[in-house]
């Protein structure tokens, strides 16, 4: 891994102690895990929201770490009688932001096309059937989990190796300026925004706020890169016309690549021919997940393997390999039981998504809705929460159930043939034992914090 001392010292403010036993080690890796960091490693103490790297500073020194990267409140510290010898040390004021220096100054060392996707919705989708479509071709860095904030970028960025061709990464963001922060880090020179939804309205309040955020991407690129546009998104088409760079795509509407010929079979799963407005091609594609929304999804990342010229053949091959990403929409079949375990998070957009692939759906059996609540909505929450309900009603589902404070108002205004609102995981769990049988399907949805996944779980042990 080519990190040198003079990376280091490039560090805003950097002060570097016993800099001589760096250059007698190798550098294999960057971390700011105590449980899984080992020798070779130069380690970042981070402080963190439950728990402070520096901490566990001796525990990496066991480890035989090159380096570690700690702040001057630690260093300086004359209650702190943890001084480690025969390691590099390396203060700085803030070691998150000095994570993020280096990974922007080992990026830079790296003549590749970066693909950053951002969004509301989809983005981790999206990211993977765009690495599907490409890995046919190139050798492609794609993020991994959840490495998509200001800590997990910076290590999906130190993953980059000679022969890594192309590099898709996904940005996540909860506040104002974050994204401009993630992209200033990863430099990319291409941009996706998936959509503009309603997440994280606590605090971006309104679907303004969300798209200021989310198109500080293409503000970012303008000049720099290129931007592919969804053009069925009226936030996005509004918040590009200064950008020279940029690619449309639609189901809706014949644009620089668009989607014709729509069918869905009884699983939910989509069938389209891929067309450019432009360039002559026309790409059969068959997805092998459910739901309409993956067309648009699929759509983009089609356009990206078009633009970086992987065949036609590869590109359809690509996408029907594409499986959902674990608690996003994941099909679980167990004992003649579908399971759509959509537990990763909610809003009130992947909420309406998940419904209309569910409704898509063609089973023998019921049709069941297991809805949590959907957080960090702020003032929102209430009726964000009435409106899904009374969306499930208007859809004509018979079943429903829901946990949670904010979910009980889900459960009030659906007031279908079957809705039981549950204050208890457990007697959750025992009702859904005694009801499901071979042939239903069940969604299972809420935000993170929730933990629906524990349902899922009870599931697949009683289906």
């Amino acid at each position: 891994m080519n990190i040198s001392l003079k990376d280091l010292k490039s560090l805003t403010d950097s002060n570097i102690l016993n800099e001589k036993l760096f250059r007698l080690k190798k550098i294999i890796g960057v971390s700011s895990d105590s449980r899984t960091v080992h020798e070779g490693n130069i380690f970042f103490a981070i402080r963190g929201e439950h728990h402070d790297g520096h901490n566990f500073i001796n525990h990496a020194h066991k480890e035989k770490v090159t380096a570690i990267v700690v702040d001057k409140e630690w260093y300086h510290d004359p209650l702190n009688t943890v001084k480690p010898s025969l390691v590099t040390i390396v203060v700085v004021p803030d070691t998150t932001k000095a994570l993020g220096e280096l990974a922007n100054i080992y990026r830079k060392k790296f003549n590749i096309p970066i693909i950053a996707v951002a969004g509301s919705n989809g983005k981790t989708t999206t990211k993977d059937m765009i690495a599907s479509v490409l890995q046919t071709t190139y050798n492609v860095l794609c993020t991994q989990g959840n490495l998509n904030n200001h800590i997990g970028l910076p290590h999906m960025l130190f993953r980059l190796r000679k022969g890594i061709q192309i590099a898709v990464l996904e940005l996540g963001t909860n506040h104002h300026g974050e994204l401009d922060y993630l992209c200033s880090i990863a430099e990319p020179n291409y941009g996706i925004v998936t959509n503009i939804g309603k997440e994280h309205l606590e605090f971006f309040s309104n679907l303004s706020g969300v798209a200021k955020e989310e198109t500080s991407i293409y503000k970012y690129l303008n000049g720099r890169g290129t931007v592919f546009i969804n053009s069925d998104e009226p936030f996005l088409m509004k918040a590009t016309t200064t950008n020279k760079n940029k690619i449309h795509y639609s189901i809706n509407k014949k644009t620089d690549f668009y989607a014709s010929d729509i069918e869905l079979n009884k699983r939910g799963e989509a069938s389209f021919l891929l067309k450019s407005k432009k360039k002559r091609i026309k790409i059969p594609i068959s997805l092998n997940v459910p739901g309409k929304h993956n067309i648009t999804n699929a759509l983009v990342a089609g356009a990206v393997g078009v633009v970086f010229n992987v065949p036609k053949e590869k590109i359809a091959i690509g996408l029907s390999k594409f499986t959902s990403p674990s608690k996003r929409l994941e099909v679980i079949h167990r004992h003649g039981l579908i399971v759509l375990n959509d537990t990763y998070n909610a809003n009130p957009d992947s909420v309406m998504v998940a419904l209309e692939t569910l409704k898509n759906i063609i089973a023998p059996g019921k049709k069941i809705i297991v809805m949590a609540d959907m957080l960090e909505l702020g003032v929102a929450s209430k009726k964000e929460h009435t409106l899904i309900g009374k969306k499930i009603k208007s859809m004509k589902f018979k079943h429903l159930f829901t946990y949670g404070s904010m979910a009980q108002h889900i459960n009030n205004s659906a007031k279908l043939e079957n809705n039981i609102h549950f204050d208890s995981k457990n007697d959750l769990k025992d009702l859904l034992s005694d009801i499901v049988n071979r042939g239903d399907v069940v969604l299972v949805k809420g935000s993170r914090g929730m933990r629906m996944e524990e349902i899922v779980d009870h599931l697949q042990e009683v289906g």
